[in-house]
């Protein structure tokens, strides 16, 4: 795919292809809005050496963000939805992070099965594994891989999420000991507040609690067992 024109968005680029980002999204990059309490977390909690794991990729933002500092050890990018791995890969092309983030097109599930369909919509933050979240463009067969698979092959510390409701239920019954930081977005939207509140729940069993850094009623939330947090 050739991108031509780039935004410029936070303090970094993104390329421009007006097929995937609609003027909505445009306008929320430009006004510095995408993805802001994302990068502004992450900014605020990476440490030397961590090794991060993103579910969600969408444009390639904040994995650009964890990659440009010198001492991150590892940084892996799932993303669900095929038609952006091109855009996420220019993206780091552009700031320049080449290289220093693995890309993989996956959806992440509780128990992988072989391929599972992901609903891709016009706006593609709106792209999601649920078929009733709205009118959708086209279906995608997508590979699937378990959580508890890429939590064994990374051993990540920073975990960040933002599937679009994906994560309700991902999270039970999976060891996060070795996750220090969890930068999550929380989608009332799709599962109501009690969904929201077993998230919250299953993380503060892991001893992964509400981080000072969270802004009440923010649908981005920080979770961490750090005390510095």
């Amino acid at each position: 795919m050739e991108f031509r024109d780039v935004i410029e968005t936070l303090g970094l680029k993104v390329p421009f292809d007006p097929k995937i980002i609609t003027p909505v999204i445009e306008r929320c990059m430009r006004n510095n809005y995408y993805e802001h309490d994302e990068v502004r977390a992450l900014r605020a909690v990476l440490q030397a050496d961590d090794r991060v794991l993103e579910l969600g990729g969408r444009v390639g933002l904040c994995s650009t963000v964890i990659a440009k500092i010198p001492s991150i050890s590892r940084v892996v990018a799932i993303e669900a939805n095929p038609e952006m791995i091109s855009m996420i890969e220019e993206t780091h092309r552009l700031n320049p992070v080449s290289g220093l983030v693995e890309v993989r097109n996956f959806v992440v599930t509780s128990s992988a099965a072989s391929e599972v369909p992901f609903y891709i919509r016009s706006d593609f933050w709106s792209s999601s594994m649920d078929k009733e979240a709205g009118p959708f463009d086209r279906v995608a067969m997508v590979p699937s891989i378990s959580l508890r698979s890429l939590l064994a092959e990374i051993s990540p510390t920073l975990l960040v999420c933002d599937i679009e409701g994906g994560e309700l239920g991902l999270f039970d019954n999976v060891d996060l000991s070795g996750v220090e930081t969890v930068i999550m977005e929380l989608h009332p939207k799709v599962y109501g507040t009690e969904g929201c509140e077993h998230v919250v729940s299953v993380l503060a069993a892991q001893g992964l609690h509400v981080s000072p850094l969270s802004k009440q009623g923010n649908s981005v939330q920080v979770f961490s067992r750090r005390s510095s947090l």
